[in-house]
């Protein structure tokens, strides 16, 4: 069962969200937590983002998993092939699909087109470790990409710049819904959203007006930033003090090595 959500009278729209994950059944566990619901709250963020910004919402409402390319039950493949077509009905320029991640767990383990590798950094070798708040993906198989580098650039500093932590093909490689959806000669990139951000209604909406602010930055606004000079340190002064510390330094040992000798 795949539901839409559309303005009135809505043929076409430039971007499209989908959650394809809406009512899979799925069971993560971090230390003392058995999650039965991992991707709780991804379809509440994509109707406030289509909401606000008039884009059409595609979600998967049934226990199928669209992200899956091969189904062995005849009710999953009619499922996968509705949830597509409801996508490309909208001939959309971009598709933006929301998933969900555990806070906690072991880092990406994908061979196809990034080597095996769990960690990022040596340091981080360990069975589990604490994952970003954001994990973007814009990859097919061997590393085909999916979307434009400047649009998946664009969406990390705008989430950055609101003080999550992104990360990029982080936990899982790019899955079969924006690999499908990008033969349509579409950009297409998913999210993997913390079940930390997720949790938190504030943070939660915090992640609604970055991904406002992403899509009205993608249809073409140009957004007027402030710049907060308190939050920078003034590298002139910095240097200034330096230059009196490293005087002072040569003064105080000019003055004890001149009895040397």
């Amino acid at each position: 069962m795949v539901k839409i959500l559309k303005k009135k009278g809505m043929e076409t729209s430039d971007v499209v969200l989908t959650v394809a994950h809406s009512k899979t059944l799925k069971v993560q566990t971090r230390p003392l937590v058995v999650y039965k619901d991992e991707e709780v709250f991804t379809e509440d963020i994509a109707k406030e983002v289509g909401k606000r910004v008039g884009c059409a919402v595609v979600i998967n409402d049934s226990l199928s998993d669209p992200n899956n390319p091969d189904n062995f039950f005849a009710f999953d493949n009619q499922n996968t092939k509705e949830f597509f077509e409801a996508v490309k009905k909208f001939q959309p320029q971009l598709v933006i699909d929301i998933h969900g991640l555990s806070e906690i767990g072991p880092m990406l383990l994908n061979p196809r087109h990034d080597g095996v590798r769990y960690f990022r950094y040596w340091k981080e070798r360990s069975f589990l470790s604490r994952r970003p708040d954001v994990d973007i993906e814009y990859k097919r198989k061997h590393g085909y990409v999916t979307c434009k580098g400047a649009i998946v650039v664009t969406l990390a500093k705008i989430l950055a710049k609101s003080n999550f932590v992104v990360d990029f093909e982080a936990v899982f490689p790019g899955g079969f819904v924006i690999e499908r959806t990008s033969n349509l000669h579409t950009d297409a990139v998913a999210i993997e959203v913390n079940r930390k951000i997720r949790d938190d209604p504030a943070k939660r909406q915090q992640l609604a007006d970055c991904l406002v602010q992403f899509i009205e930055v993608f249809r073409g606004k140009k957004i007027e930033e402030v710049i907060d000079a308190q939050r920078y340190p003034d590298t002139e002064e910095i240097f200034r003090q330096m230059q009196e510390r490293m005087a002072q330094q040569r003064g105080g040992e000019s003055e004890r090595t001149r009895y040397i000798g």
